[in-house]
């Protein structure tokens, strides 16, 4: 197609694959000479997704649901650490350590062995 090879490079334990198109593909926002920058938008400035924290924060030992939240850097239970316990309880990937009283004061979560 009379394009550019691939670049692949390596970056830590990460791969960056550039792609050259024939011609660029603009946003609207684009267009209109509103271009900004956009770092989101690269996987090596994307921060680690909640579900892969928790599981990291987890893997050194049992934490209650506040403790994580602390060590998130939150200052109160968010409604999305909610979500992704509830999410990594069903798929067995996490546990109570308490499994009779799930909404016991003293509920921490562990990962499953």
């Amino acid at each position: 197609m009379g394009l550019p090879e691939l670049q692949i490079k390596e970056i830590g334990m990460r791969m960056r694959i550039t792609v050259t198109l024939a011609e660029p593909i603009l946003t609207s926002a684009a267009k209109n000479g509103r271009v900004e920058s956009q770092p989101e938008s690269r996987p090596e400035s994307q921060p680690e997704s909640l579900r892969v924290r928790i599981i990291r924060l987890i893997e050194d030992g049992a934490l209650s649901k506040s403790e994580i939240s602390n060590r998130l850097g939150q200052k109160v239970i968010s409604g999305q650490l909610n979500k992704v316990l509830k999410a990594l309880l069903e798929e067995g990937i996490v546990e109570y350590t308490i499994p009779d009283k799930p909404n016991s004061r003293l509920q921490k979560y562990r990962i499953k062995v």
